[in-house]
């Protein structure tokens, strides 16, 4: 028999019906090898890497996206005894995808101690990391930045033997060790939890936190990943910055397919975003994919032919760069870039 091009008389092997969904998975899952192709061509340097990433990264560890927690968290809420007009106000402006309104109107009805029971409650997870965050922690990057409130990626990098990161915004300004911050709070401590219009505020107002976005702005390459670009206070602080600077270096933006507005295409180049988009069906498969491609672009960078060092061609660039600024000390009147190369080399071998 011959349904949709595929022949299911040479599946009878499979046996079941399991077996016959992993074949047709495997038929339809989308090949992205050009979209991390050129993910890959606009990294420059692993170790100024900052991940800025949110919920998507956690799908795969059971924890839920912003739009399933704030229904959840009014469907709780009303099983309270949250009023019917506040619920019903409540309810429009989750059909506006203002999930932050939804929060402020939870906050300011029911009683505090109720209002994170309810947090706490439609935020869990697995508390165990998924793959995407051990491939996340395993990139030898500056460090990440996440909206999420679990500890998967804490976690996840302290099985893998390397210790818990730095979590405090002015040591790791101040430090060159690779750190984990949370400007949207924990779980661990709900009351911390960034959720309503009230708290979002407070973070827009944090300058510490401006102090490290302008940081990363300046010094690292920041990718965006399972981020949705929604928060308010974030896009405040954005805003303020880029308009103020633009990245020094282009920041990646990973997501799913058709996820922008035409218009921010146009809104991210302007702002030295490259915008790399995905296909997805709503799950984040591309996630780990990207981060598996990026680890292991890293071990073979970090191995060259017959075990001898790699470098990655950004970084040669990167070296040469050096070597001729070095060398025009020693050459003013500009002589050929071949030439100062040349003796920057030298100095380079003599230790000068």
């Amino acid at each position: 028999m011959d349904v949709l091009g595929i022949d299911f008389q040479g599946l009878r092997i499979c046996g079941t019906l399991a077996s016959l969904e992993k074949y047709t998975r495997g038929l339809l899952m989308p090949d992205i090898s050009k979209e991390i192709e050129v993910f890959l061509a606009n990294v420059l340097e692993m170790k100024r890497l900052v991940f800025f990433v949110g919920a998507g990264i956690s799908v795969p560890a059971g924890y839920p996206l912003w739009s399933t927690a704030t229904q959840a968290a009014l469907d709780c809420a009303k099983a309270k005894g949250l009023g019917g007009a506040a619920a019903g106000y409540a309810q429009e402006k989750y059909g506006k995808q203002q999930y932050y309104e939804v929060f402020q109107i939870l906050q300011d009805e029911l009683p505090e101690p109720t209002f994170y029971e309810i947090a706490e409650k439609v935020f869990q997870g697995n508390q165990q990391p998924a793959e995407t965050h051990r491939l996340l922690v395993g990139v030898d990057c500056r460090g990440i930045i996440t909206t999420n409130f679990d500890s998967c990626l804490e976690v996840a990098r302290a099985q893998g033997g390397k210790g818990l990161p730095l979590d405090d915004f002015p040591q790791a300004m101040a430090s060159d060790k690779f750190y984990v911050l949370k400007p949207h709070g924990s779980l661990t401590k709900p009351r911390t939890m960034v959720l309503s219009r009230n708290d979002w505020k407070r973070v827009g107002a944090n300058q510490d936190f401006r102090e490290l976005l302008a940081q990363c702005t300046s010094s690292c390459q920041v990718v965006f990943m399972g981020y949705s670009m929604r928060d308010p206070d974030f896009n405040q602080t954005w805003d303020g910055i880029l308009r103020e600077r633009l990245f020094r270096s282009a920041a990646i933006y990973c997501c799913a397919k058709d996820a922008l507005r035409p218009e921010q295409h146009e809104e991210f180049r302007q702002r030295n975003v490259k915008v790399i988009e995905f296909p997805d069906d709503g799950t984040f498969a591309f996630i780990p994919k990207v981060l598996r491609a990026l680890v292991d672009d890293q071990k073979r960078a970090a191995v060259g032919p017959e075990g001898t060092p790699g470098v990655r061609p950004e970084q040669a660039a990167q070296e040469l760069e050096r070597y001729v600024l070095l060398s025009l000390q020693f050459s003013p009147s500009h002589q050929n870039r071949l030439v100062l190369v040349t003796k920057a080399l030298v100095l380079e071998m003599l230790g000068l």
